[in-house]
């Protein structure tokens, strides 16, 4: 390496055009009034030699150099390529400062103006369900960016930390994304020669992995804490309370109870009809068969309460005091957390459910069926035409006898 330290102030101001060696890998590189530091090594790993830029003179000063100069060795030394790692720093720097667009559209801007445009039209698919989605994973990351600059880049910073571990979550971001990317290009906010980079057929699968399929885990309240914590619901005066325990009782899925209407109960044979297009698995399967719920009385006089508060007696049975609409999507979830703590969650419950029916000796099969998933190969099901609600009817009696301590 030889000398170091070998150029002095007056040597720099009066040095001409050219490379001037410093010594120790650093150099001053002179261009007419122009002077910058160079940093040049040969990496051992990638056999090249590198020139890495270290600032301006006079702004980076001599000593500041030198400074610079020796962590860089110091890195070198310990085995570190320096050309990636600097390369690697200046891309996160301008990462972290994207410019904003020339119309101040930013990409958090963008997808609140989405939201907007699309709520009106919205049923099950709420607002305040993207606007979690957004506050959670995505503005964070990309939120200050220029609509018009977001990229592959910045989509993968978004969705490769919870690809594998909240597979589902990820994937409908990525989907959000796109439908937000694809809305600002319509509205000239973006190139509209280029391709979305959120898509996933011919981009992101080639990017991502595509065979992951894991299920999200839902943690649950304990069975034996089950008694506890629905007296702690009952106890408050409050439409989301009330769905909570409405869906503790009947162990179904959050958005089926929140989007429950009057007409679906009847309460003379204490049943809820569920229509198949509002059950997960008539969704999927396309079934026309609905899922039949009975309810213990615990439930009946739930749904008895909310019809008499109700403004509307044929709407939803929670329903929110401002709009008349369902309750939003996170409030079950919220008040859960108030009275309960971080950690399980409403889709949780069933867990509690079909744990405590293994814990009782419950056949799996009723439990199942009284899950809505399904159970059992094609053909069992094909002959299984029955729903077996009175089989099922004493099982959700004892639930319910057991929730209430």
């Amino acid at each position: 390496m030889g000398a170091i330290h070998r150029l002095s102030t007056k040597q720099i101001e009066r040095c001409g055009d050219g490379m001037h060696s410093d010594g120790g890998n650093l150099y001053l590189r002179r261009t007419g009034s122009a002077a910058s530091w160079i940093f040049r090594y040969h990496c051992r790993i990638t056999h090249q030699t590198h020139d890495l830029g270290i600032g301006k003179y006079p702004e980076v000063s001599l000593e500041k150099a030198r400074k610079r100069a020796f962590d860089y060795r110091v890195k070198i030394a310990d085995g570190v390529d320096v050309a990636a790692d600097h390369k690697r720093a200046r891309r996160e720097a301008a990462f972290a400062a994207a410019p904003v667009a020339p119309t101040g559209y930013t990409f958090e801007r963008a997808a609140a103006e989405y939201i907007a445009s699309q709520e009106e039209g919205w049923v099950r698919e709420s607002s305040a369900q993207w606007t979690q989605s957004m506050r959670d994973y995505v503005l964070p990351v990309i939120g200050k960016a220029a609509i018009d600059k977001v990229d592959t880049q910045h989509v993968l910073r978004v969705l490769k930390p919870i690809w594998t571990t909240k597979h589902v979550t990820a994937w409908r971001v990525r989907n959000r994304i796109e439908r937000i990317l694809d809305w600002a290009k319509a509205n000239e906010l973006r190139d509209k020669t280029k391709e979305n980079p959120a898509r996933w057929k011919g981009h992101m699968q080639h990017l991502l992995a595509s065979g992951v399929h894991r299920v999200e885990e839902h943690e649950a309240v304990p069975v034996k804490a089950i008694p506890k914590f629905v007296a702690k619901v009952r106890a408050v005066d409050y439409v989301p309370a009330r769905a909570l325990e409405f869906l503790a009782l009947t162990a179904v899925r959050r958005g089926e109870a929140r989007l429950a209407t009057f007409r679906e109960f009847d309460l003379e044979n204490k049943v809820w009809i569920i229509p198949a297009p509002r059950t997960k698995t008539g969704k999927r399967k396309k079934s026309n068969e609905p899922h039949v719920v009975p309810l213990c009385d615990r439930a009946v006089a739930i749904v008895e309460q909310q019809r008499r508060a109700a403004k509307d007696p044929a709407g939803y049975v929670f329903a929110s005091e401002r709009t008349g609409g369902p309750i939003a999507e996170n409030r079950m979830r919220e008040f859960m957390i108030k009275i309960n703590g971080e950690g399980p969650s409403p889709h949780g419950l069933r867990s509690s459910f079909r744990d405590w029916c293994g814990l009782n000796g419950h056949p799996r099969e009723l439990a199942e069926l009284s899950l809505a998933h399904v159970f059992g190969n094609r053909t069992e099901r094909s002959y299984r035409r029955d729903p077996l609600v009175e089989q099922r009817r004493v099982i959700m009696d004892a639930w319910a006898k057991y929730c209430g301590g």
